[in-house]
């Protein structure tokens, strides 16, 4: 087994998909109840389907 591969595979296309329905999902609901852990939850997720989306991009 070489040292740069992952047992696991990795899915970008899905994983992006699914962060960014989690994500407008909490966008939904922190709007609607304007709860402060449901916002805290938006603003820490978030980031992480813009980044992986741009790198799935330049990919």
């Amino acid at each position: 087994m070489r040292a740069g591969r992952s047992i696991r595979p990795f899915w970008p296309l899905p994983a992006v998909t699914l962060l960014g329905a989690a994500s407008l999902f909490l966008l939904v609901v922190g709007i609607r109840t304007s709860k402060p852990g449901v916002i805290w939850a938006f603003a820490a997720v978030w980031p992480l389907p813009l980044l992986q989306g741009f790198r799935l991009l330049c990919r």
